[in-house]
């Protein structure tokens, strides 16, 4: 019998509900003469992505519950931002979502996150 983690993992990596994203992340750092520079990394990965349940959302500060969030099961570890890295964007369909919260499984082998969709702003703000 498997596991949770190894069945979560496998049913991202092999099952039907497999589907392909991609993760914009941006690390900073600071130049000699002082300044943060960014530099943007995209790269493809694979998951489950489905709507954010209103449970997941209760788990966030009120400010991020946004009613489009999504939840993400990923082999590819997510951040919400460090230090050094901005919070990961996930572009699925067409769409930008900013990851809110991601808690990191790697022993089960796979990353968990939740992520805001992302709003543009027309020429008045």
């Amino acid at each position: 019998m498997l596991s949770h983690g190894r069945f979560v993992k496998k049913t991202i990596l092999k099952g039907r509900w497999r589907q392909p994203f991609e993760i914009i992340r941006t690390a900073m750092t600071v130049n000699d003469k002082g300044r943060t520079e960014n530099s943007e990394t995209h790269f493809s990965a694979v998951g489950n992505i489905q709507p954010a349940s209103a449970k997941v959302l209760e788990r966030l500060p009120e400010g991020d519950r946004d009613p489009d969030s999504i939840s993400v099961y990923t082999p590819t570890m997510l951040t919400a931002g460090t230090d050094e890295l901005q919070a990961d964007r996930i572009v699925h369909e067409g769409a930008r979502y900013l990851v809110k919260a991601a808690w990191n499984w790697g022993d089960y082998g796979f990353c968990r996150a939740v992520a805001a969709l992302m709003r543009t702003r027309g020429v008045d703000g």
